[in-house]
């Protein structure tokens, strides 16, 4: 594995960056929306105790829909920058999440963001990364055979690349489905210390 990366070392780091990059943009949007919209979210945040403790987060759907979709999408070759988009999506909603708790709870709200984050997205956004990766595999396997008409490469490794795929689809889905069960316990363990 660790072979891999270095072989994707440049794609890997350009995806480390862009979440980065979308991170600050999202604190920025935050620190750049108008005073009601930030009244809106304070006033949210408000009730935010309330929708831990009532209500369960289910990212199961989302997640699977998003994936198979950017997979598909990836079939087209332009259409594996939709899953760079998604990863731009998901930093901007990361910094952003962080920059409204931290100008509604000051410090608090700052350790909270980064274990919600951590606990909401840590492993999705490392798993998504590595799919990406992936991914990439796939639209040089489809040039190459188009390109080359190399038909014989393509069979084995397309049958690898998407069995690593549907395998990491399924990291995702098991992830989901502790956070489920459990991140409702976590985060009032989480919000009773903080």
């Amino acid at each position: 594995m660790i072979k891999y990366f270095k072989r994707h070392g440049v794609l890997l780091t350009f995806l480390g960056v862009l979440f980065l990059i979308s991170i600050v943009i999202g604190i920025i949007l935050f620190l750049k929306s108008s005073n009601e919209s930030k009244k809106y979210i304070s006033d949210y945040l408000i009730n935010l105790k309330e929708n831990i403790f009532n209500n369960r987060v289910n990212n199961i759907f989302k997640h699977l829909v998003i994936i198979i979709f950017i997979v598909l999408l990836s079939f087209t070759i332009m259409g594996y920058f939709s899953g760079i988009i998604y990863l731009f999506y998901e930093g901007i909603s990361f910094g952003f999440t962080i920059a409204s708790l931290v100008a509604n709870y000051a410090l608090k709200g700052f350790i909270f963001g980064i274990i919600y984050n951590i606990i909401f997205k840590l492993v999705f956004i490392i798993v998504y990364i590595i799919i990406l990766l992936k991914l990439f595999d796939l639209v040089k396997l489809i040039v190459n055979y188009f390109l080359f008409k190399r038909s014989y490469l393509i069979k084995n490794k397309l049958k690898r690349v998407l069995l690593s795929i549907l395998f990491l689809i399924v990291i995702i889905f098991i992830n989901d489905i502790i956070i489920y069960f459990l991140t409702n316990f976590l985060l009032k363990l989480i919000i009773n210390v903080l």
